[in-house]
């Protein structure tokens, strides 16, 4: 996380190209450590901002907890369906920012990403199709939180000083509200489940606020 916003590290030379936005779709049980709040704090103070999933075992992060997504001052996304209610994988809870599509494969088709097995070097799966571009649908609050680090980008693009606490504020008070269903009521997301609403882009990007 330093190395990535342009801080030291020991023993590994500086990056060159700081990010101003961390997109973390990775996670591990239990509350955020020391050392990793630690390391989030600098990148904070850095002018960075931590997207987070909340991660995908179905449960509550307040007695549930996981890391990154507990940690103090990230953007915690839970996942959606095609239909804007949780994903049944989705974690969920007070921690939870804000929501995304993630899918939810039988009732929607998921998210189409870019896949390729290479950790170094392409590699052709031939199980992908095309051997240029590869692609897969998946599932996941891994999916759920490209979509508000994209939309973080363009708000960066259109406002170069943008902080923290402002890009939150903007996203959540432009998010789309969570439908709400007759049916499956046990999915309809509240705002104290799933964050301010589903991110939208067009709407964030329309606030004057968003713009130099």
């Amino acid at each position: 996380m330093r190395w990535s916003v342009g801080l030291p590290v020991p023993g590994v030379a500086d990056n060159l190209h700081p990010a101003r936005i961390l997109n973390m779709s990775f996670g591990g049980a239990g509350a955020c450590g020391a050392a990793e709040q630690s390391a989030v704090n600098d990148v904070l103070a850095k002018g960075g901002m931590l997207v987070v999933a909340a991660g995908n075992s179905g449960e509550n992060l307040k007695t549930s907890p996981e890391t990154p997504a507990s940690c103090s001052g990230v953007f915690t996304i839970a996942a959606t369906d095609q239909q804007g209610q949780i994903a049944s994988y989705s974690n969920y809870g007070s921690e939870v920012e804000l929501a995304a599509p993630g899918g939810e494969q039988p009732i929607d088709t998921g998210i189409l990403s870019t896949a390729d097995s290479g950790r170094t070097t392409a590699k052709l799966d031939s199980s992908y199709g095309s051997a240029l571009l590869q692609y897969s649908n998946y599932d996941g609050t891994s999916m759920a939180t490209p979509h508000v680090s994209g939309v973080l980008a363009l708000m960066l693009a259109l406002k170069a000083d943008l902080g923290r606490d402002e890009a939150l504020s903007l996203l959540q008070q432009s998010a789309t509200a969570f439908p709400k269903y007759a049916k499956n009521i046990a999915f309809n997301c509240t705002n104290s489940t799933c964050g301010a609403g589903i991110v939208n882009a067009q709407a964030v990007l329309n606030l004057g606020a968003c713009r130099t």
